[in-house]
């Protein structure tokens, strides 16, 4: 991948490894860059004025399909505890008596 972006590939292995990675990461960053834009470009014959997606935005939902896809079960353990901590804060707001009591939340399906 990297010596076909360089004519010298001595060049890449004399740097210092902070720098080869860094020249790495860039080299990954353009290839995947282009990839997407060549997907995009596909998906774009498809769309019309009312599907059309900017390659930025489409881009963005990309990469955050892809960060919410690679999660790891502790990182959806604790996304599923702070939704059903909102969810419990907002039946708090919602019945500030707290006439549903535990017994009313559980039936519900909160917890």
């Amino acid at each position: 991948m990297i010596f076909s972006r360089y004519n010298n590939p001595e060049y890449i292995l004399n740097i210092p490894w902070d720098d080869s990675r860094k020249i790495l990461n860039i080299a990954y960053e353009e290839i995947f860059d282009a990839r997407l834009w060549e997907r995009w470009l596909v998906e774009l014959s498809g769309m019309d004025k009312e599907t059309f997606i900017s390659f930025e935005d489409y881009k963005i939902k990309v990469l955050e399909y892809s960060r919410l896809k690679n999660r790891t079960q502790q990182e959806k353990k604790i996304e599923v505890e702070e939704i059903r901590n909102k969810a419990r804060e907002a039946i708090k707001r919602l019945d500030p008596l707290n006439n549903f009591g535990k017994e009313g939340i559980k039936n519900n399906g909160i917890i």
